[in-house]
């Protein structure tokens, strides 16, 4: 029996959920390999996915360590974002690229929680919203704790 493209394809609504189920490592597998299929179908072109596959990648490096890597493509995810005006990524790109500073006492993030903020609000993106308000006072009862 052949099996279906769609189902021989990784998804990345299953590193998101394995994200979300704290399976870093195993969210990075997904994601990286969403990312490779893509890149082998259609090299390398941009598509609309491109930065939220990419602040979710990132998001999955900061939560196993790996900031540095985690901070070069979480600020490629926002570069992307800014540059192909994806206003629905662009407030989740921010986001990650402030976890990701933060976790690496790196200077910035509460400016991009502040820029992501804006773009949500102008949007009318609510939980996008709510996320970067629960990241920001994550991050300042961090601050506040490390003092």
């Amino acid at each position: 029996m052949v099996m279906p493209i769609h189902q021989m394809t990784p998804k990345p609504t299953t590193g998101a959920s394995q994200l979300a189920a704290e399976d870093h490592a195993g969210a990075l597998e997904t994601f990286e390999r969403c990312e490779s299929v893509y890149r082998e179908a259609m090299g390398d072109a941009s598509d609309e996915l491109e930065a939220w596959r990419a602040g979710v990648r990132a998001e999955a490096l900061r939560c196993l360590g790996r900031l540095e890597e985690a901070i070069e493509l979480a600020e490629r995810s926002v570069e992307v974002a800014a540059r192909r005006e994806l206003l629905w990524s662009l407030p989740l790109s921010y986001l990650a690229l402030a976890r990701v500073l933060a976790d690496a006492d790196r200077p910035g993030a509460m400016e991009a929680l502040e820029k992501g903020a804006e773009v949500a609000r102008g949007t009318g993106a609510r939980v996008s919203l709510d996320s970067i308000e629960e990241a920001r006072g994550e991050i300042v009862a961090s601050a506040t704790r490390s003092q």
